[in-house]
């Protein structure tokens, strides 16, 4: 699921539970549903191309599907910095399995 509204978002950013990579800013809050929601912020400022942020979300959603039994019960907002936009699509794979990974790590094992 995706997150749509705005206080949704504000919540996860209040929330204050925040991961921070070379490549992507992460934000968590807990939520009362079954299921995880994802919000993906790739803004023009720090990537260029239209086709280059849409490319970047899609990436970034698929991951999450693939792991969303793990992630569940927990809002996501995953932000793209600018450096993602020089990377092929093959690092760009690898720094979010990364990401996922330091995700399991540090939040999830508690």
């Amino acid at each position: 699921m995706r997150l749509k509204l705005s206080q949704d978002y504000r919540r996860v950013f209040d929330a204050k539970c925040k991961l921070v990579t070379a490549f992507f800013v992460v934000y968590m809050a807990s939520n009362q549903l079954e299921v995880a929601r994802l919000g993906v912020i790739a803004s023009k400022r720090c990537i260029r191309l239209a086709t280059k942020r849409n490319q970047v979300r899609r990436l970034c959603r698929e991951h999450f599907r693939v792991c969303s039994q793990q992630l569940r019960g927990y809002d996501w907002v995953i932000i793209a910095r600018s450096v993602l936009a020089n990377q092929n699509k093959l690092e760009q794979h690898r720094q979010l399995k990364k990401l996922l990974y330091l995700i399991e790590v540090k939040w999830l094992n508690q």
